[in-house]
């Protein structure tokens, strides 16, 4: 969403089996690799998993099986631009949750 509350862009996709947190998380890489790449400056990024958010905003313990990820995106989070990572509930998040039920919807390979 743009300032103007417009949709901007979005992305969907398969990663075949997995669990919802394996998910949420790499959506969220996925995510904030596209709006770098694209040379945003200022992004709120809304998740409706808590846990995700407190993964990503607490001190997460090295032996967590998703920490290389956790990791990525917080050395994403302190480049140069404003990154905020906020929680949501799923009503809240309308957009992200139709793609991601596109993205279910994919076959996987």
């Amino acid at each position: 969403m743009t300032h103007e509350g417009n949709f901007h862009s979005g992305f969907y996709g398969s990663i075949g089996w997995s669990n919802v947190l394996h998910v949420e998380i790499q959506a969220l890489l996925i995510g904030i690799k596209l709006c770098w790449q694209a040379g945003f400056k200022k992004v709120i990024c809304y998740s409706d998993s808590l846990h995700v958010v407190k993964l990503v905003t607490m001190e997460t313990h090295r032996y967590h099986h998703y920490a290389n990820m956790v990791e990525i995106i917080k050395d994403y989070m302190k480049k140069d631009w404003s990154f905020l990572l906020k929680h949501t509930l799923r009503e809240g998040n309308a957009c992200a949750d139709i793609l991601a039920n596109m993205g279910a919807n994919l076959e996987t390979l």
